[in-house]
């Protein structure tokens, strides 16, 4: 019984690509419409993780997320335009993959957050990361100027 069952199970599987791709309306599209749409994606999400701050896995979390995101909503988003011809589906799509990219974008941070603290951070993202860091440089110019001026108060004397 329970081998039938997973036989059934491992079954519906193996087609779920194909119906998948069916859904989609992937099957019908050309080469070029699937490198148009995929494209624009990869490249925005190449961007976008080449502007991320912080370490390889911060920018690999962002491309990645970035493109999974924009191309899975664009996908969904201009499938059912497909009837109207490519060029519907492909704005259909385009739209689609600014909307998932936004949304997609809090799943993102907080996985790049769960990573720096599985790396023993305090659970920032790259970009609270840099602001910290931005602020501390910016204190320290500021204590050095004024040191440098003779505004500086010295706290063990009380003197200027």
């Amino acid at each position: 019984m329970k081998a039938r069952l997973a036989g059934t199970i491992f079954n519906a599987a193996k087609k779920l690509p194909g119906q998948t791709s069916r859904l989609l309306g992937i099957d019908k599209m050309g080469k070029g419409d699937i490198a148009m749409r995929f494209g624009m994606d990869g490249l925005y999400a190449t961007m976008g993780a080449m502007n991320t701050p912080g370490d390889f896995g911060d920018k690999l979390i962002a491309g990645g997320g970035d493109f999974i995101t924009s191309a899975g909503a664009g996908l969904v988003a201009g499938a059912p335009f497909q009837r109207f011809g490519p060029t519907a589906a492909g704005v259909a799509d385009n739209i689609g993959s600014v909307i998932g990219w936004q949304l997609g974008q809090p799943a993102i941070e907080g996985t790049m957050r769960a990573k720096d603290k599985l790396m023993g951070g305090e659970g920032l993202s790259p970009y609270e990361r840099s602001q910290i860091e931005y602020e501390d440089q910016f204190r320290a110019q500021i204590m050095q100027e004024l040191a440098s001026a003779g505004l500086l108060r010295d706290e063990s004397t009380g003197m200027v």
